[in-house]
Protein backbone atom coordinates (compact mmCIF):
# COMPACT_ATOMS: atom_id res chain seq x y z
CA UNK A 1 0.00 0.00 0.00
CA UNK A 2 2.58 2.55 0.83
CA UNK A 3 4.50 1.89 -2.48
CA UNK A 4 1.31 2.20 -4.15
CA UNK A 5 0.87 5.25 -3.08
CA UNK A 6 4.00 6.69 -4.05
CA UNK A 7 5.68 7.36 -0.04
CA UNK A 8 8.72 5.64 -0.69
CA UNK A 9 9.77 7.52 -3.75
CA UNK A 10 8.53 10.79 -2.26
CA UNK A 11 11.45 10.17 -0.15
CA UNK A 12 13.74 9.53 -2.74
CA UNK A 13 13.79 6.04 -2.44
CA UNK A 14 13.45 3.38 -5.26
CA UNK A 15 11.78 0.05 -3.72
CA UNK A 16 11.18 -3.04 -5.45
CA UNK A 17 9.18 -5.66 -3.32
CA UNK A 18 10.36 -9.61 -4.31
CA UNK A 19 7.81 -12.29 -2.65
CA UNK A 20 10.47 -15.09 -1.67
CA UNK A 21 8.99 -18.56 -1.97
CA UNK A 22 10.83 -21.96 0.07
CA UNK A 23 13.27 -22.49 -2.53
CA UNK A 24 14.56 -18.61 -1.99
CA UNK A 25 17.61 -18.19 -0.05
CA UNK A 26 17.39 -15.03 1.75
CA UNK A 27 20.73 -14.66 3.57
CA UNK A 28 22.65 -15.72 0.10
CA UNK A 29 20.46 -12.91 -1.18
CA UNK A 30 21.83 -10.16 1.02
CA UNK A 31 25.45 -11.38 1.56
CA UNK A 32 25.79 -11.64 -2.76
CA UNK A 33 24.48 -7.83 -2.76
CA UNK A 34 21.22 -8.87 -4.93
CA UNK A 35 19.00 -7.62 -2.04
CA UNK A 36 18.98 -4.90 0.95
CA UNK A 37 16.63 -5.61 3.43
CA UNK A 38 15.11 -9.43 4.01
CA UNK A 39 12.79 -10.78 6.49
CA UNK A 40 13.91 -14.20 7.56
CA UNK A 41 13.18 -17.18 9.87
CA UNK A 42 15.94 -18.77 12.44
CA UNK A 43 18.09 -19.21 9.04
CA UNK A 44 19.62 -15.77 9.57
CA UNK A 45 20.98 -16.30 13.20
CA UNK A 46 22.68 -19.73 11.24
CA UNK A 47 24.34 -17.04 8.67
CA UNK A 48 24.89 -14.73 11.46
CA UNK A 49 26.80 -17.19 13.74
CA UNK A 50 28.74 -18.93 10.23
CA UNK A 51 30.58 -15.27 10.09
CA UNK A 52 28.44 -13.70 7.72
CA UNK A 53 27.71 -9.35 8.30
CA UNK A 54 23.85 -9.43 8.09
CA UNK A 55 22.66 -7.43 10.90
CA UNK A 56 19.24 -8.40 12.57
CA UNK A 57 17.14 -4.77 13.02
CA UNK A 58 14.20 -6.90 14.91
CA UNK A 59 11.60 -9.45 15.59
CA UNK A 60 8.46 -10.11 13.52
CA UNK A 61 5.22 -11.66 15.24
CA UNK A 62 1.97 -12.38 14.15
CA UNK A 63 0.95 -14.22 17.46
CA UNK A 64 2.45 -13.83 20.98
CA UNK A 65 5.83 -14.95 21.42
CA UNK A 66 4.56 -15.56 25.18
CA UNK A 67 4.38 -18.99 26.69
CA UNK A 68 3.28 -20.62 29.65
CA UNK A 69 6.25 -22.84 31.03
CA UNK A 70 5.03 -25.37 34.03
CA UNK A 71 6.08 -29.00 35.97
CA UNK A 72 3.09 -30.82 35.65
CA UNK A 73 3.59 -33.80 33.61
CA UNK A 74 -0.07 -34.00 33.42
CA UNK A 75 -0.59 -30.37 31.96
CA UNK A 76 -1.57 -30.89 28.48
CA UNK A 77 -3.26 -27.99 27.64
CA UNK A 78 -4.44 -24.93 29.40
CA UNK A 79 -7.95 -26.42 30.49
CA UNK A 80 -5.96 -28.80 32.71
CA UNK A 81 -4.60 -25.84 34.76
CA UNK A 82 -6.22 -26.48 38.79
Amino acid sequence: MVLEKGRYAKEGLSVTLVEADASTRVNRELVEGRAEYGVNASEILVGRAAGSDIVVLGAIFQHSPLVVVARAPDLKAPDNMP
